[in-house]
């Protein structure tokens, strides 16, 4: 019997909903909860999975987005700046090795923790909602693909804004908003 891992697919809205979100490539499932990255690696014969590592970021792991080479790894986190100073939201860009395990490259500030996160087509940009303030922002990647903090652009749209996606054709960018149930589009 063939058991394919669409149950977790669906189940990623509401793993979210847990402070838990997935990002699910072709062997493996990335999972950020409390202060990890859990990888598990998918038989794809039965769709069972199995633990393969845990990463500790030492600090929160929210939502996620997988870059489209599958290199790069961007997870919500937080960033301590300082012995004594409190942490605040940031990126952390993480590696994605041969086997599906990761490594820390690098993490970066941002003003406003997201909601969700997603990567364009061309691997240059990322969006995220910010759903308690009502905002979208984009935030470019170095030539390398490593979030270094660099703000593009940052929309005050409405509360309830709970996920940024880019369209296929990477042309535009889409938010959609509980509080006017309505979607922005952002070309």
């Amino acid at each position: 019997m063939k058991r394919a891992f669409r149950p977790l697919w669906l189940l990623t809205p509401f793993l979210g909903a847990l402070t838990a979100t997935s990002v699910l490539s072709k062997e493996h499932l990335y999972l950020s909860s409390g202060g990890q990255v859990s990888v598990y690696a998918i038989d794809g014969q039965t769709g069972e999975l199995s633990q393969q590592q845990s990463l500790d970021l030492n600090t929160t792991a929210g939502p996620q987005a997988v870059s489209p080479d599958h290199r790069f790894l961007y997870v919500a986190s937080m960033v301590k700046s300082g012995a004594g100073k409190k942490p605040s939201p940031g990126i952390a860009t993480l590696g994605v090795k041969q086997n599906g395990d990761l490594h820390l490259i690098h993490k970066a500030p941002i003003a406003d923790g997201p909601s969700y996160l997603a990567v364009d087509a061309t691997g240059r940009y990322l969006a995220g909602s910010h759903y308690g303030a009502g905002k979208a922002t984009t935030w470019a990647l170095d030539r390398r693909g490593i979030y270094r903090g660099e703000v593009v652009t940052s929309l005050e749209l409405e509360k309830g804004a709970h996920s940024a996606v880019f369209a296929p054709d990477n042309r535009h960018l889409f938010v959609p908003a509980t509080s006017p149930n309505c979607i922005f589009q952002f070309t």
